[in-house]
């Protein structure tokens, strides 16, 4: 079964991969045979899973809602079927989607959900590496830059001791946005360098998109705006290429703040306006709150304050549907929650390793006990073997002596009727020679 599903990952990846602009671009014709995999009934569970994956990574960047169904359905039938691997996979998509529709609190409860879930896999610790990253962005979106930064270093630690250069790259990336929230713009760019240079390496088009962009933020905090709108306007190009609309919605309000500082309005609103279009196709609060707050700010440089209030006002509406406060207090609470459960995970692991070590004390304790009890039988019977032994050697002893006096009795009665017969013999002997003589005396004697 693992061979028939490695089989049909090796598959799926080898037309996905050099497809991978397409499928971003929507290649329709692509989505609907994926779509068509699903029909199939006979499907095994887990290449079914798969395929949801794919399909979820489809919509990601063109529709949210159609992202969290599919990640759903694959996290639904993983938790039935108890395929781990599944359930990791899915939760960090869902929570990625969520975090996109800025729902921290349901972004947060999956990603800490993710995290229960991984395996000690080199797959399920690479996976933790993206579901540490993504907690890293709740916190950087929260402004907790500093907690943000310690979770993107786990990430990153994870990603260079398994020498994953996709994720290293990643790791680069986003500690360089840190910097740029702290303003330490010459990190910023050191660490978007970092990540350019193996994102070129490597080839990954949308990283090197990513790449671009952390690489302007770095010049437009050191208020070098040309340098800035340079590096934007290559994001744009390869964002374009791959049919990111939520990226390339992101470059157009960036290079629209270029033109504000540079007092070019006019362009400003043009691309402030393409931007909130693409967030609100895609249903992005963060984004659209982001261009209502942007678009304020250039029609007040435009002196046209009867728009910029009005843009203003739907900035405050967006930034209260949001609650930023809001969003760190549940995130907090979801956190202490999550930590305090694993305090008591790791209590009760204590509790039954304390158990356990008690269980084979006196498992130790039972096994001496019979060892020496069985021991001290052993000597015993040894010692009524060694007593049986010496009375049974000391008779024996005594019977060979009795044996040797009789033999040697015996030997002398047979000695003395040996000697005894020998006499007779020569008594015997005599008479008849007597009796001869006196015979032939007689006979003599007639004569």
């Amino acid at each position: 079964m693992k061979k028939k599903v490695f089989k049909y990952w090796l598959i799926v990846f080898a037309f996905i991969a050099p497809c991978s602009n397409s499928l971003l671009s929507q290649d329709v014709r692509i989505l609907d045979s994926l779509k068509n995999v699903l029909k199939n009934k006979t499907l095994p569970d887990t290449q079914r899973i798969a395929t949801y994956g794919i399909i979820s990574n489809f919509y990601i960047a063109s529709d949210i809602d159609k992202c969290l169904a599919y990640a759903d359905s694959m996290r639904q039938l993983s938790a039935k079927i108890k395929y781990k691997k599944g359930m990791v996979v899915s939760l960090l998509s869902m929570g990625n989607a969520y975090l996109d529709k800025a729902d921290y609190k349901k972004a947060m409860e999956s990603f800490l959900l993710g995290e229960k879930n991984y395996d000690s896999t080199k797959v399920g610790i690479e996976k933790l590496a993206g579901i540490y990253n993504s907690i890293g962005v709740v916190y950087a979106r929260l402004d907790n830059y500093y907690r943000a930064l310690d979770y993107y270093n786990k990430s990153l630690n994870i990603a260079i001791r398994t020498k994953n250069k996709r994720r290293i790259a990643a790791g680069y990336n986003n500690v360089g946005t840190i910097y740029t929230a702290l303003k330490n713009y010459d990190s910023s760019a050191y660490f978007a360098k970092k990540a350019l240079l193996i994102k070129l390496e490597i080839g990954d088009l949308k990283g090197i998109g990513s790449s671009y962009a952390n690489v302007a933020t770095a010049f437009f905090g050191k208020q070098q705006y040309d340098s800035s709108n340079f590096y934007y306007n290559k994001a744009s190009i390869v964002y374009e290429q791959l049919g990111d609309k939520l990226h390339l919605g992101m470059m157009y309000k960036n290079k629209g703040i270029c033109l504000i500082r540079t007092s070019k309005f006019v362009e400003a609103i043009t691309l402030y306006e393409r931007s909130l279009a693409i967030a609100n196709e895609l249903g992005d609060k963060e984004g659209i709150k982001s261009c209502y707050e942007a678009l304020a700010e250039a029609y007040a440089g435009k002196m046209d304050y009867k728009k910029a209030y009005e843009y203003h006002m739907k900035f405050t509406s967006a930034k209260d549907s949001i609650s930023n406060t809001e969003n760190k207090k549940i995130v907090s609470e979801l956190e202490t929650k999550y930590e305090s459960e694993i305090k008591d995970k790791k209590l009760l692991m204590q509790e039954n390793q304390i158990k356990l070590e008690q269980a084979a004390v006196k498992e130790q304790s039972l096994q001496r006990n019979s060892f020496i009890g069985a021991s001290f039988f052993l000597l015993i019977v040894a010692l009524l073997a060694f007593v049986a032994f010496r009375q049974k050697r000391n008779a024996n002893m005594i019977i060979n002596e009795q044996k040797s006096k009789l033999e040697g009795k015996q030997k002398e009665i047979i000695d003395s009727m040996n000697y005894a017969s020998r006499i007779q013999k020569t008594l015997l002997t005599n008479e008849k020679y007597i009796d001869r003589n006196i015979k032939r005396l007689k006979e003599n004697t007639k004569e």
